[in-house]
């Protein structure tokens, strides 16, 4: 799922709305241009920091039970 599909996308909960926008993260890293990470410490690094969201997302620990089913608001 890239940018455009997300915006065009409705998620029933706040987690998996979440959890979509943290595999989002890790598949930028993954994909982004050669020129974008200025060494393999930096891409490291950047993943590093990636993963751990990626799990509290996934276990849905991000998100209130008494929000997960909305109403939302876009902020």
């Amino acid at each position: 799922m890239n940018m455009n599909e997300l915006v065009q996308t409705t998620f029933k909960t706040i987690s998996s709305c979440i959890e979509t926008l943290a595999q989002l993260s890790i598949q930028h890293l993954q994909y982004q241009k050669n020129d974008s990470v200025q060494s393999a410490e930096d891409c490291r690094r950047d993943f590093i920091a990636r993963r751990p969201f990626y799990k509290l997302a996934r276990d849905k620990n991000l998100s209130l039970p008494c929000y997960e089913n909305g109403p939302f608001k876009l902020v």
